[in-house]
Protein backbone atom coordinates (compact mmCIF):
# COMPACT_ATOMS: atom_id res chain seq x y z
CA UNK A 1 0.00 0.00 0.00
CA UNK A 2 0.75 3.59 -0.88
CA UNK A 3 0.63 6.41 0.97
CA UNK A 4 -2.59 8.03 1.80
CA UNK A 5 -4.07 4.49 1.96
CA UNK A 6 -4.32 4.38 -1.76
CA UNK A 7 -3.38 0.90 -3.18
CA UNK A 8 0.06 0.88 -5.18
CA UNK A 9 -1.36 -1.86 -7.28
CA UNK A 10 -4.02 0.27 -9.13
CA UNK A 11 -1.53 3.24 -9.70
CA UNK A 12 1.08 1.43 -11.30
CA UNK A 13 -1.82 -0.41 -13.66
CA UNK A 14 -2.57 3.09 -13.74
CA UNK A 15 0.84 4.35 -14.79
CA UNK A 16 1.19 1.06 -17.48
CA UNK A 17 -2.22 1.39 -19.38
CA UNK A 18 -1.85 4.47 -21.05
CA UNK A 19 -2.04 2.13 -24.51
CA UNK A 20 -5.13 1.65 -23.70
CA UNK A 21 -6.64 4.61 -21.71
CA UNK A 22 -9.10 5.13 -24.39
CA UNK A 23 -10.85 1.80 -23.31
CA UNK A 24 -9.98 2.00 -19.40
CA UNK A 25 -11.71 4.95 -19.36
CA UNK A 26 -14.85 3.90 -21.16
CA UNK A 27 -15.17 1.07 -18.32
CA UNK A 28 -14.47 3.32 -15.29
CA UNK A 29 -17.28 5.45 -16.87
CA UNK A 30 -19.46 2.64 -17.15
CA UNK A 31 -18.53 1.26 -13.31
CA UNK A 32 -19.75 4.59 -12.53
CA UNK A 33 -22.81 4.61 -14.06
CA UNK A 34 -23.94 1.22 -13.19
CA UNK A 35 -22.94 2.55 -9.06
CA UNK A 36 -25.19 5.59 -9.59
CA UNK A 37 -27.73 3.42 -11.09
CA UNK A 38 -27.58 0.69 -8.26
CA UNK A 39 -27.54 3.49 -5.63
CA UNK A 40 -31.00 5.59 -7.08
CA UNK A 41 -32.47 4.10 -4.44
CA UNK A 42 -30.35 5.37 -1.60
CA UNK A 43 -31.23 9.01 -2.89
CA UNK A 44 -34.90 8.98 -3.17
CA UNK A 45 -36.57 11.26 -0.55
CA UNK A 46 -39.09 8.92 0.64
CA UNK A 47 -35.93 6.30 1.23
CA UNK A 48 -36.19 4.76 4.54
CA UNK A 49 -34.11 2.45 6.23
CA UNK A 50 -36.92 0.07 7.64
CA UNK A 51 -38.36 -0.23 4.89
CA UNK A 52 -35.10 -1.30 2.81
CA UNK A 53 -34.58 -3.76 5.63
CA UNK A 54 -38.99 -4.77 4.65
CA UNK A 55 -38.26 -5.70 0.78
CA UNK A 56 -35.33 -7.98 1.79
CA UNK A 57 -37.17 -11.40 3.23
CA UNK A 58 -34.26 -12.49 5.22
CA UNK A 59 -30.82 -11.42 6.93
CA UNK A 60 -28.72 -13.60 4.93
CA UNK A 61 -30.33 -11.97 1.58
CA UNK A 62 -29.98 -8.02 2.97
CA UNK A 63 -26.41 -9.36 3.84
CA UNK A 64 -25.34 -10.51 0.68
CA UNK A 65 -27.23 -7.26 -0.92
CA UNK A 66 -25.12 -5.12 1.65
CA UNK A 67 -22.14 -6.52 0.74
CA UNK A 68 -22.39 -5.99 -3.33
CA UNK A 69 -23.12 -2.46 -2.22
CA UNK A 70 -19.83 -2.57 -0.41
CA UNK A 71 -17.65 -3.86 -2.89
CA UNK A 72 -18.77 -2.02 -5.58
CA UNK A 73 -18.04 1.08 -4.22
CA UNK A 74 -14.58 0.18 -3.11
CA UNK A 75 -13.95 -0.13 -6.79
CA UNK A 76 -15.47 2.51 -7.79
CA UNK A 77 -13.23 4.37 -5.30
CA UNK A 78 -10.20 3.06 -6.88
CA UNK A 79 -11.49 4.22 -10.27
CA UNK A 80 -12.07 7.64 -9.00
CA UNK A 81 -8.41 7.85 -8.15
CA UNK A 82 -7.07 5.90 -10.76
CA UNK A 83 -9.10 8.08 -13.48
CA UNK A 84 -8.07 11.48 -11.71
CA UNK A 85 -4.57 10.92 -10.56
CA UNK A 86 -2.73 13.71 -11.51
CA UNK A 87 -5.44 16.16 -10.21
CA UNK A 88 -4.48 14.42 -6.59
CA UNK A 89 -0.57 15.11 -7.41
CA UNK A 90 -1.11 18.49 -8.13
CA UNK A 91 -3.21 19.12 -5.48
CA UNK A 92 -0.26 17.82 -3.17
CA UNK A 93 2.39 19.93 -4.62
CA UNK A 94 0.58 23.00 -4.50
CA UNK A 95 0.33 22.71 -0.62
CA UNK A 96 4.00 22.44 -0.47
CA UNK A 97 5.45 25.52 1.40
CA UNK A 98 1.84 27.07 2.76
CA UNK A 99 2.57 26.78 6.35
CA UNK A 100 5.75 29.07 5.98
CA UNK A 101 3.54 31.67 3.78
CA UNK A 102 1.10 31.62 6.85
CA UNK A 103 3.72 31.97 9.54
CA UNK A 104 5.02 35.05 7.63
CA UNK A 105 1.01 36.38 7.38
CA UNK A 106 0.73 35.91 11.73
CA UNK A 107 2.69 38.83 12.42
CA UNK A 108 1.17 41.09 10.48
CA UNK A 109 -2.40 39.97 11.51
CA UNK A 110 -1.27 40.73 15.11
CA UNK A 111 -0.15 43.72 14.83
CA UNK A 112 -3.32 44.55 12.94
CA UNK A 113 -5.42 43.16 15.66
CA UNK A 114 -4.15 44.98 18.15
CA UNK A 115 -4.59 48.66 16.78
CA UNK A 116 -8.11 47.60 16.01
CA UNK A 117 -8.41 47.01 19.58
CA UNK A 118 -7.06 50.38 20.68
CA UNK A 119 -9.17 51.88 18.68
CA UNK A 120 -12.24 49.90 19.98
CA UNK A 121 -11.25 51.50 23.19
CA UNK A 122 -10.93 55.10 22.71
CA UNK A 123 -14.22 55.01 20.56
CA UNK A 124 -16.03 53.24 23.75
CA UNK A 125 -14.88 55.95 26.26
CA UNK A 126 -15.82 58.63 23.50
CA UNK A 127 -19.22 56.80 23.19
CA UNK A 128 -19.70 56.72 26.96
CA UNK A 129 -18.44 60.52 27.65
CA UNK A 130 -20.98 61.62 25.23
CA UNK A 131 -24.26 58.97 26.23
CA UNK A 132 -23.34 60.66 29.85
CA UNK A 133 -23.96 64.11 28.81
CA UNK A 134 -26.87 63.00 26.81
CA UNK A 135 -28.28 61.64 29.88
CA UNK A 136 -27.30 64.99 31.60
CA UNK A 137 -29.32 66.87 28.78
CA UNK A 138 -32.41 64.76 29.07
CA UNK A 139 -32.58 65.28 32.83
CA UNK A 140 -31.81 69.16 32.24
CA UNK A 141 -35.00 69.45 29.74
CA UNK A 142 -37.15 67.32 31.82
CA UNK A 143 -36.49 69.43 34.93
CA UNK A 144 -36.89 72.75 32.22
CA UNK A 145 -40.72 71.29 31.26
CA UNK A 146 -41.09 70.81 34.93
CA UNK A 147 -40.06 73.92 35.91
CA UNK A 148 -42.22 75.33 32.63
CA UNK A 149 -45.71 73.09 34.40
CA UNK A 150 -45.23 74.47 37.84
CA UNK A 151 -44.99 78.19 35.96
CA UNK A 152 -47.82 77.35 34.07
CA UNK A 153 -49.59 76.23 37.38
CA UNK A 154 -48.86 79.42 39.13
CA UNK A 155 -50.23 81.60 36.52
CA UNK A 156 -53.75 79.08 35.75
CA UNK A 157 -54.37 79.19 39.34
CA UNK A 158 -54.67 82.73 39.51
CA UNK A 159 -56.87 82.69 36.73
CA UNK A 160 -58.79 79.90 38.40
CA UNK A 161 -59.13 81.85 41.67
CA UNK A 162 -60.11 84.52 40.33
CA UNK A 163 -62.85 82.21 38.33
CA UNK A 164 -63.89 80.79 41.90
CA UNK A 165 -64.53 84.09 42.85
CA UNK A 166 -66.47 85.33 40.56
CA UNK A 167 -68.54 82.07 40.49
CA UNK A 168 -69.14 82.43 44.39
CA UNK A 169 -70.32 85.69 44.27
CA UNK A 170 -72.92 84.77 41.81
CA UNK A 171 -76.61 83.81 43.44
CA UNK A 172 -79.07 81.19 43.34
CA UNK A 173 -82.00 83.14 42.86
CA UNK A 174 -85.14 84.21 40.66
CA UNK A 175 -82.72 86.52 38.16
CA UNK A 176 -81.22 84.18 35.55
CA UNK A 177 -78.75 86.98 34.72
CA UNK A 178 -77.08 86.37 37.91
CA UNK A 179 -76.44 82.85 38.32
CA UNK A 180 -73.30 81.31 37.81
CA UNK A 181 -72.63 80.02 34.36
CA UNK A 182 -72.70 75.92 34.05
CA UNK A 183 -70.13 76.57 30.97
CA UNK A 184 -67.72 78.46 33.76
CA UNK A 185 -67.78 75.46 35.64
CA UNK A 186 -67.07 73.25 33.41
CA UNK A 187 -64.08 75.36 32.80
CA UNK A 188 -62.78 75.44 36.16
CA UNK A 189 -63.48 71.59 36.84
CA UNK A 190 -61.61 70.86 33.51
CA UNK A 191 -58.66 73.27 34.24
CA UNK A 192 -58.26 72.23 37.80
CA UNK A 193 -58.22 68.47 36.60
CA UNK A 194 -55.79 69.34 34.78
CA UNK A 195 -53.38 71.06 37.23
CA UNK A 196 -53.99 67.87 39.66
CA UNK A 197 -53.15 65.91 37.07
CA UNK A 198 -49.94 67.87 36.11
CA UNK A 199 -49.13 67.65 40.02
CA UNK A 200 -49.64 63.89 40.58
CA UNK A 201 -47.33 63.55 37.49
CA UNK A 202 -44.42 65.70 38.63
CA UNK A 203 -44.80 65.96 42.54
CA UNK A 204 -41.90 63.19 43.27
CA UNK A 205 -39.59 64.53 41.14
CA UNK A 206 -40.09 68.00 42.03
CA UNK A 207 -38.56 68.40 45.68
CA UNK A 208 -39.22 72.27 46.22
CA UNK A 209 -40.23 73.47 49.61
CA UNK A 210 -42.53 76.46 47.09
CA UNK A 211 -44.23 73.16 45.75
CA UNK A 212 -45.10 71.68 49.57
CA UNK A 213 -45.79 75.04 51.08
CA UNK A 214 -47.82 77.14 48.58
CA UNK A 215 -48.73 75.27 45.50
CA UNK A 216 -50.16 72.46 46.68
CA UNK A 217 -51.87 73.69 49.73
CA UNK A 218 -53.73 76.20 47.26
CA UNK A 219 -54.48 73.86 44.91
CA UNK A 220 -55.87 71.63 47.57
CA UNK A 221 -58.26 75.16 48.99
CA UNK A 222 -59.81 75.77 45.37
CA UNK A 223 -59.77 71.80 44.99
CA UNK A 224 -62.43 71.89 48.03
CA UNK A 225 -64.27 75.34 46.64
CA UNK A 226 -64.71 73.74 43.74
CA UNK A 227 -66.34 70.51 45.01
CA UNK A 228 -68.48 72.78 46.83
CA UNK A 229 -69.89 74.98 43.90
CA UNK A 230 -70.75 71.70 41.91
CA UNK A 231 -72.30 70.64 45.22
CA UNK A 232 -74.41 73.61 45.46
CA UNK A 233 -74.86 73.73 41.27
CA UNK A 234 -76.14 70.01 41.68
CA UNK A 235 -78.81 70.52 45.01
CA UNK A 236 -80.01 73.63 42.84
CA UNK A 237 -80.31 72.06 39.54
CA UNK A 238 -82.26 68.87 40.40
CA UNK A 239 -83.92 71.11 43.20
CA UNK A 240 -85.60 73.20 40.01
CA UNK A 241 -85.49 70.48 37.38
CA UNK A 242 -82.73 72.25 35.81
CA UNK A 243 -81.92 69.38 32.96
CA UNK A 244 -79.11 71.25 30.83
CA UNK A 245 -77.24 71.81 34.08
CA UNK A 246 -77.87 67.80 35.19
CA UNK A 247 -76.12 66.93 32.06
CA UNK A 248 -73.43 69.55 32.23
CA UNK A 249 -72.70 68.49 35.82
CA UNK A 250 -73.02 64.83 34.50
CA UNK A 251 -70.03 65.05 32.18
CA UNK A 252 -67.99 67.41 34.55
CA UNK A 253 -68.21 64.80 37.00
CA UNK A 254 -67.23 61.84 34.21
CA UNK A 255 -64.44 63.85 33.03
CA UNK A 256 -62.85 64.21 36.45
CA UNK A 257 -63.33 60.67 37.08
CA UNK A 258 -66.03 61.55 40.06
CA UNK A 259 -69.30 59.66 39.44
CA UNK A 260 -69.08 58.04 42.31
CA UNK A 261 -68.97 61.23 44.36
CA UNK A 262 -72.00 62.40 41.78
CA UNK A 263 -73.69 59.33 43.01
CA UNK A 264 -73.39 60.00 46.74
CA UNK A 265 -75.15 63.53 46.09
CA UNK A 266 -77.97 62.37 43.68
CA UNK A 267 -78.47 59.64 46.06
CA UNK A 268 -79.00 61.63 49.41
CA UNK A 269 -81.09 64.16 47.23
CA UNK A 270 -83.59 61.27 45.90
CA UNK A 271 -83.74 58.98 48.81
CA UNK A 272 -85.79 60.97 51.70
CA UNK A 273 -88.13 61.12 49.14
CA UNK A 274 -88.77 57.51 48.58
CA UNK A 275 -88.37 56.54 52.25
CA UNK A 276 -91.28 59.16 53.11
CA UNK A 277 -93.74 56.47 50.13
CA UNK A 278 -91.79 53.32 51.05
CA UNK A 279 -92.55 51.64 54.16
CA UNK A 280 -94.19 48.89 55.87
CA UNK A 281 -96.46 51.02 58.08
CA UNK A 282 -97.61 52.93 55.24
CA UNK A 283 -98.31 49.42 52.94
CA UNK A 284 -100.70 48.24 56.12
CA UNK A 285 -102.30 51.37 56.74
CA UNK A 286 -103.37 52.97 53.10
CA UNK A 287 -103.38 49.30 51.46
CA UNK A 288 -100.97 48.19 48.98
CA UNK A 289 -102.97 49.83 45.66
CA UNK A 290 -102.61 53.55 47.12
CA UNK A 291 -98.92 52.80 48.33
CA UNK A 292 -98.31 51.75 44.46
CA UNK A 293 -100.30 54.65 43.24
CA UNK A 294 -98.18 56.90 45.44
CA UNK A 295 -94.97 55.54 44.41
CA UNK A 296 -95.82 55.78 40.56
CA UNK A 297 -96.68 59.35 41.01
CA UNK A 298 -93.14 60.07 42.76
CA UNK A 299 -91.54 58.23 40.17
CA UNK A 300 -92.99 60.23 37.21
CA UNK A 301 -92.38 63.31 39.16
CA UNK A 302 -88.59 61.87 39.37
CA UNK A 303 -87.72 60.69 36.18
CA UNK A 304 -89.38 63.61 33.64
CA UNK A 305 -86.76 65.46 34.02
CA UNK A 306 -84.09 63.30 33.12
CA UNK A 307 -85.88 61.82 30.07
CA UNK A 308 -84.98 64.94 27.31
CA UNK A 309 -81.49 63.98 28.34
CA UNK A 310 -78.72 62.53 26.39
CA UNK A 311 -78.61 58.66 26.46
CA UNK A 312 -75.53 58.14 28.51
CA UNK A 313 -76.57 60.74 30.86
CA UNK A 314 -80.16 59.58 30.92
CA UNK A 315 -79.59 56.37 31.64
CA UNK A 316 -77.21 56.94 34.42
CA UNK A 317 -79.21 59.00 35.84
CA UNK A 318 -82.69 56.89 35.73
CA UNK A 319 -80.86 53.48 36.92
CA UNK A 320 -79.84 55.17 39.80
CA UNK A 321 -83.33 56.09 40.64
CA UNK A 322 -84.24 52.85 39.90
CA UNK A 323 -81.95 51.09 41.42
CA UNK A 324 -82.21 52.91 44.61
CA UNK A 325 -86.12 52.62 44.88
CA UNK A 326 -86.00 48.55 44.37
CA UNK A 327 -83.40 48.91 47.80
CA UNK A 328 -85.53 51.36 49.63
CA UNK A 329 -88.64 48.61 48.63
CA UNK A 330 -86.19 45.64 50.14
CA UNK A 331 -85.62 47.46 53.04
CA UNK A 332 -87.94 49.85 54.02
CA UNK A 333 -90.97 47.66 53.21
CA UNK A 334 -89.38 43.66 53.41
CA UNK A 335 -92.99 42.69 53.98
CA UNK A 336 -94.06 43.38 49.93
CA UNK A 337 -92.22 40.81 49.15
CA UNK A 338 -92.77 37.66 51.80
CA UNK A 339 -93.96 34.86 50.21
CA UNK A 340 -95.01 32.65 53.14
CA UNK A 341 -98.97 34.42 53.06
CA UNK A 342 -100.15 33.31 49.59
CA UNK A 343 -103.06 35.04 49.25
CA UNK A 344 -101.26 38.68 50.19
CA UNK A 345 -98.48 37.91 47.95
CA UNK A 346 -100.32 37.50 45.26
CA UNK A 347 -102.15 40.35 45.75
CA UNK A 348 -98.87 42.11 46.08
CA UNK A 349 -97.66 40.63 42.90
CA UNK A 350 -100.69 41.48 40.46
CA UNK A 351 -100.11 45.25 42.00
CA UNK A 352 -97.01 45.46 41.08
CA UNK A 353 -97.51 44.51 37.55
CA UNK A 354 -100.33 46.87 37.42
CA UNK A 355 -97.66 49.59 38.64
CA UNK A 356 -95.34 48.84 35.92
CA UNK A 357 -98.73 48.92 33.71
CA UNK A 358 -99.74 52.60 34.71
CA UNK A 359 -96.04 53.99 35.21
CA UNK A 360 -95.81 52.87 31.40
CA UNK A 361 -98.84 54.22 30.59
CA UNK A 362 -97.98 57.27 32.57
CA UNK A 363 -95.05 58.06 30.67
CA UNK A 364 -96.54 56.91 27.37
CA UNK A 365 -93.54 58.06 24.34
CA UNK A 366 -91.06 58.36 26.86
CA UNK A 367 -91.26 54.55 27.95
CA UNK A 368 -88.88 53.29 24.75
CA UNK A 369 -86.19 55.83 26.23
CA UNK A 370 -86.58 54.83 30.20
CA UNK A 371 -86.81 51.10 29.10
CA UNK A 372 -83.27 51.47 27.33
CA UNK A 373 -81.66 52.43 30.79
CA UNK A 374 -84.10 50.88 33.24
CA UNK A 375 -85.15 46.82 33.42
CA UNK A 376 -88.28 47.02 34.81
CA UNK A 377 -88.87 43.53 35.27
CA UNK A 378 -86.12 43.79 37.76
CA UNK A 379 -88.66 44.71 40.40
CA UNK A 380 -90.88 41.91 39.86
CA UNK A 381 -87.68 39.62 40.22
CA UNK A 382 -87.71 40.68 44.64
CA UNK A 383 -90.76 38.41 44.16
CA UNK A 384 -90.11 34.83 44.87
CA UNK A 385 -92.51 32.97 42.70
CA UNK A 386 -90.73 29.85 43.07
CA UNK A 387 -91.56 29.65 47.02
CA UNK A 388 -95.06 30.99 46.26
CA UNK A 389 -95.60 28.20 43.62
CA UNK A 390 -94.33 25.41 45.95
CA UNK A 391 -96.70 26.86 48.42
CA UNK A 392 -99.77 26.82 46.35
CA UNK A 393 -98.97 23.12 45.01
CA UNK A 394 -99.17 21.67 47.92
CA UNK A 395 -102.38 23.37 48.88
CA UNK A 396 -103.82 22.26 45.84
CA UNK A 397 -102.88 18.93 45.83
CA UNK A 398 -102.78 17.83 49.41
CA UNK A 399 -106.93 18.77 49.03
CA UNK A 400 -106.96 16.76 45.98
CA UNK A 401 -105.54 13.66 47.81
CA UNK A 402 -107.04 14.48 50.68
CA UNK A 403 -110.81 14.10 48.52
CA UNK A 404 -109.72 10.76 47.02
CA UNK A 405 -109.96 9.21 50.41
CA UNK A 406 -113.21 10.32 51.70
CA UNK A 407 -116.30 8.89 52.04
CA UNK A 408 -119.55 8.76 49.80
CA UNK A 409 -122.74 10.46 50.47
CA UNK A 410 -126.25 9.37 49.53
CA UNK A 411 -128.51 12.31 48.66
CA UNK A 412 -132.12 9.92 48.21
CA UNK A 413 -133.71 13.85 47.68
CA UNK A 414 -131.17 15.76 45.47
CA UNK A 415 -131.31 14.83 41.49
CA UNK A 416 -127.56 14.19 42.05
CA UNK A 417 -127.87 10.72 44.29
CA UNK A 418 -124.06 10.91 44.90
CA UNK A 419 -121.35 13.52 45.22
CA UNK A 420 -118.36 12.21 43.42
CA UNK A 421 -115.56 14.41 45.62
CA UNK A 422 -112.41 13.51 43.45
CA UNK A 423 -114.04 15.30 40.44
CA UNK A 424 -115.70 17.84 42.01
CA UNK A 425 -112.39 18.49 44.03
CA UNK A 426 -110.67 17.71 40.52
CA UNK A 427 -112.22 20.79 38.51
CA UNK A 428 -112.22 23.10 41.31
CA UNK A 429 -108.69 22.68 41.67
CA UNK A 430 -107.83 23.31 37.98
CA UNK A 431 -109.95 26.00 38.27
CA UNK A 432 -107.83 27.50 41.23
CA UNK A 433 -104.69 26.97 38.77
CA UNK A 434 -105.75 29.52 36.83
CA UNK A 435 -107.26 32.09 38.35
CA UNK A 436 -105.62 35.36 37.77
CA UNK A 437 -107.60 36.80 40.60
CA UNK A 438 -106.59 34.38 43.36
CA UNK A 439 -103.82 32.35 42.37
CA UNK A 440 -101.90 32.11 38.46
CA UNK A 441 -99.14 34.42 38.23
CA UNK A 442 -97.92 34.92 34.33
CA UNK A 443 -94.70 34.03 35.55
CA UNK A 444 -95.68 30.47 36.04
CA UNK A 445 -97.70 29.15 33.35
CA UNK A 446 -95.13 26.21 33.06
CA UNK A 447 -95.16 25.59 36.65
CA UNK A 448 -99.47 25.87 36.76
CA UNK A 449 -99.97 23.53 33.66
CA UNK A 450 -97.46 21.01 35.10
CA UNK A 451 -99.80 20.77 37.68
CA UNK A 452 -102.69 20.81 36.04
CA UNK A 453 -101.56 17.46 33.93
CA UNK A 454 -100.39 15.80 37.42
CA UNK A 455 -104.24 16.25 38.94
CA UNK A 456 -104.91 14.76 35.77
CA UNK A 457 -102.71 12.15 35.67
CA UNK A 458 -103.61 11.21 39.68
CA UNK A 459 -107.55 11.34 38.89
CA UNK A 460 -106.48 8.76 36.11
CA UNK A 461 -104.61 6.54 39.21
CA UNK A 462 -107.41 6.77 41.42
CA UNK A 463 -110.03 5.32 38.76
CA UNK A 464 -107.73 2.61 37.59
CA UNK A 465 -106.63 1.25 41.26
CA UNK A 466 -110.60 2.28 42.68
CA UNK A 467 -112.00 -1.27 44.33
CA UNK A 468 -115.23 -2.22 45.38
CA UNK A 469 -113.70 -2.07 49.29
CA UNK A 470 -112.94 1.41 48.31
CA UNK A 471 -116.33 2.66 47.80
CA UNK A 472 -118.02 3.20 51.45
CA UNK A 473 -121.10 5.48 51.92
CA UNK A 474 -121.22 6.69 55.21
CA UNK A 475 -124.93 7.30 55.70
CA UNK A 476 -126.58 3.94 54.87
CA UNK A 477 -126.17 0.57 56.22
CA UNK A 478 -123.97 -2.00 55.15
CA UNK A 479 -126.89 -4.02 52.95
CA UNK A 480 -128.19 -0.72 51.57
CA UNK A 481 -124.43 0.23 50.68
CA UNK A 482 -123.64 -3.18 48.85
CA UNK A 483 -127.25 -2.29 47.10
CA UNK A 484 -125.97 1.21 46.39
CA UNK A 485 -122.66 0.74 45.21
CA UNK A 486 -123.91 -0.20 41.14
CA UNK A 487 -125.53 3.45 41.69
CA UNK A 488 -122.52 4.77 43.12
CA UNK A 489 -120.40 3.01 39.92
CA UNK A 490 -122.42 4.10 37.47
CA UNK A 491 -122.63 7.92 38.68
CA UNK A 492 -118.46 7.91 39.17
CA UNK A 493 -118.43 7.31 35.08
CA UNK A 494 -121.29 9.78 33.80
CA UNK A 495 -119.40 12.16 36.14
CA UNK A 496 -115.82 11.35 34.82
CA UNK A 497 -116.90 12.22 31.29
CA UNK A 498 -118.66 15.39 32.05
CA UNK A 499 -115.42 16.44 34.52
CA UNK A 500 -113.60 15.87 31.03
CA UNK A 501 -116.10 18.10 28.67
CA UNK A 502 -115.43 20.86 31.84
CA UNK A 503 -111.65 20.40 31.59
CA UNK A 504 -111.23 20.77 27.89
CA UNK A 505 -113.76 23.99 28.23
CA UNK A 506 -111.67 25.24 31.38
CA UNK A 507 -108.71 24.88 28.84
CA UNK A 508 -110.17 27.10 25.96
CA UNK A 509 -112.07 30.00 28.31
CA UNK A 510 -109.22 30.01 31.15
CA UNK A 511 -105.96 29.14 29.68
CA UNK A 512 -105.71 29.32 26.19
CA UNK A 513 -105.98 33.69 27.10
CA UNK A 514 -103.40 33.22 29.65
CA UNK A 515 -100.64 31.10 27.49
CA UNK A 516 -97.44 33.47 26.41
CA UNK A 517 -96.94 34.02 22.90
CA UNK A 518 -93.56 31.94 23.36
CA UNK A 519 -95.40 28.43 23.89
CA UNK A 520 -97.00 26.47 21.15
CA UNK A 521 -100.52 26.11 21.79
CA UNK A 522 -100.50 22.81 19.91
CA UNK A 523 -98.44 21.19 21.72
CA UNK A 524 -100.54 22.57 24.75
CA UNK A 525 -103.57 20.62 23.09
CA UNK A 526 -101.63 17.73 22.73
CA UNK A 527 -100.55 17.08 26.15
CA UNK A 528 -103.96 18.39 27.28
CA UNK A 529 -105.67 15.11 24.93
CA UNK A 530 -103.07 12.87 25.94
CA UNK A 531 -103.69 13.44 29.71
CA UNK A 532 -107.40 12.70 28.95
CA UNK A 533 -107.21 9.80 26.83
CA UNK A 534 -105.77 8.37 29.57
CA UNK A 535 -108.46 8.33 31.61
CA UNK A 536 -110.99 6.94 29.26
CA UNK A 537 -108.42 4.64 28.45
CA UNK A 538 -106.96 3.07 32.12
CA UNK A 539 -109.37 4.30 34.54
CA UNK A 540 -112.82 4.58 32.96
CA UNK A 541 -112.22 0.52 32.59
CA UNK A 542 -111.83 -0.41 35.89
CA UNK A 543 -115.09 1.51 36.90
CA UNK A 544 -116.94 -0.78 34.28
CA UNK A 545 -115.48 -3.96 35.71
CA UNK A 546 -116.68 -3.08 38.97
CA UNK A 547 -119.96 -2.53 37.86
CA UNK A 548 -120.14 -5.63 36.23
CA UNK A 549 -119.22 -7.78 39.60
CA UNK A 550 -121.24 -5.62 41.23
CA UNK A 551 -124.43 -6.56 39.22
CA UNK A 552 -122.85 -10.35 39.42
CA UNK A 553 -122.81 -9.94 43.05
CA UNK A 554 -125.85 -8.34 43.75
CA UNK A 555 -127.99 -11.05 41.46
Amino acid sequence: MAENGIPEASIIANAKSSPSESNHHHSSSTKQQSVVERYKEFLRDDFTIDDYIKDHSSLEQLRQDLGTHLRTCRLALVDLINDNYTDFISLADGLVGMDSSIKNLIGSLEIFRENISKMENEYKAIIDEISAKMVQVERIQTQREQLESVINICDNLQVITKLCDTIESASWNADNNNQPCIYSIERLAIQMNEINIVLARYSSDLKSSYLDTQLVPQCYDISKRLKDILKTTFHHSITHSNGPYLQRLFKIYAINGQLKSLEKLFLAKVRPHFVSVVSDSRLEACGVGKFFDDLKNLLVSQMKVFIPLENECRSWYLSMIWSELISTMSSQSPTLFLSGQPDQFHSNYIACTRFLQCLAAELNDEVTKISESVNFSSLTRKFNVDVYFRIRFQEIASRFEQSLTQSYTYQPNQSKKFRIHPLEVLIESIKTCWSVEKVYLNLLFPNFWKLTLQLISRCTTWLGKTELSHLNIENVSNQESTRLKCSLLSTIFSQTEKALLEIRDIYKTMIVPLKPTSCDERQLKESLEDGLLLITEAGLPNIVKLSKECLVKRN
